[in-house]
C-alpha cells in the first residue's frame, strides 16, 4: 500500500516537472515563426507584410496557445523557425484551338458550250410551169340545199405557176356527182368574160356555173361531192393540174 502511494507521488512530481518545463520552454521569446506566400504572380520570394498570416495552435500541455506568425520586414528567421511558402500557380493551359474550316462556296457549273449546228436547207424547189391556188366562194363546205334546188358553183383561181394561161385552159369535171345544169363536163375558163382572157403568173380569174342539188336520195348520209381539175388543151391525162371540189348536204 505504501509502495502505491510512493509511486503515485513520483508520477505526480514527474508530471509537475513536465508542466513547469513546458511553461519555461514556450514563453513569448520562444514563439514559433511562420511565413507564407499568397499566390500572387507579382510577389517575390521576399516575405510581404500584406500577405502575412497568423496561425494559433492550442498547447495540449499548458492549455495555452502557440502563435505561428509571419515576421515583418527586417526580421531574421531563427534556425528553429518553421518556413513554408506556397509555390506559384502555373498558368492554366488552354485547350488547343480548333482549326477554323473556311466556308464552302459553291461555284455554279458553267453550262456546256456546243458548236453551232449548221442546217443545210435544200435549195428552193423550182416553181411549176402550171400551178394555181383555188378559193371556193360557194357553196361553203356541205352547205344544205333542198332536193332539185339550184345554186351557183363559184370559184376564184390564182395563177401561181411560171407560165401564163391562154385560152386553152379549161375546167373539167373529173369525178363525183354530176350536178351541172348544162350537163357538160368541160367548160372554158373565161366563159363569163366578153373576150378571151390571158391570166399571167400572180393574176386571178373568177369562174362560175349553175348547179342543181340531187333530186333523188342516193346515200344514207345525204352528202354529195364533185371534184374538178384545170386541164391544159385536150391532154386530159397529163395536162390536169389544180384539183378542187364542192360539197353539199341534201336531206330527204
Amino acid at each position: 500500500m505504501k509502495n502505491n502511494k510512493v509511486v503515485s507521488k513520483i508520477v505526480l512530481l514527474t508530471f509537475a516537472m513536465i508542466l513547469g518545463l513546458s511553461v519555461l520552454a514556450f514563453g513569448p521569446a520562444d514563439q514559433v515563426l511562420w511565413k507564407t506566400y499568397m499566390p500572387d504572380t507579382r510577389a517575390t520570394m521576399t516575405p510581404s507584410p500584406t500577405s502575412s498570416t497568423v496561425i494559433k495552435i492550442r498547447n495540449i500541455v499548458t492549455g495555452g496557445g502557440i502563435v505561428l506568425k509571419n515576421p515583418t520586414g527586417g526580421v531574421t528567421l531563427r534556425p528553429n523557425a518553421v518556413s513554408i511558402y506556397n509555390p506559384p500557380i502555373s498558368p492554366m493551359v488552354t485547350a488547343t484551338p480548333m482549326n477554323i474550316i473556311p466556308p464552302v462556296i459553291w461555284q455554279p457549273t458553267p453550262a456546256p458550250t456546243y458548236p453551232p449546228v449548221v442546217i443545210n436547207y435544200p435549195t428552193a424547189v423550182p416553181r411549176l410551169l402550171y400551178d394555181c391556188n383555188v378559193s371556193v366562194q360557194r357553196p361553203y363546205f356541205y352547205e344544205q340545199f333542198a332536193p332539185g334546188e339550184d345554186f351557183d358553183f363559184e370559184v376564184v383561181f390564182t395563177n401561181t405557176g411560171t407560165q401564163e394561161w391562154n385560152t386553152d385552159i379549161d375546167v373539167m369535171q373529173y369525178t363525183g356527182w354530176r350536178m351541172e345544169i348544162e350537163g357538160k363536163y368541160l367548160y372554158d375558163l373565161d366563159k363569163d368574160y366578153p373576150s378571151a382572157q390571158i391570166v399571167l403568173p400572180g393574176q386571178s380569174i373568177r369562174w362560175k356555173i349553175r348547179m342543181e342539188a340531187p333530186k333523188e336520195k342516193t346515200n344514207d348520209q345525204n352528202k354529195y361531192f364533185s371534184t374538178y381539175y384545170l386541164v391544159r388543151g385536150k391532154d386530159f391525162e397529163n395536162g390536169r393540174f389544180c384539183p378542187f371540189s364542192l360539197y353539199v348536204y341534201v336531206p330527204q
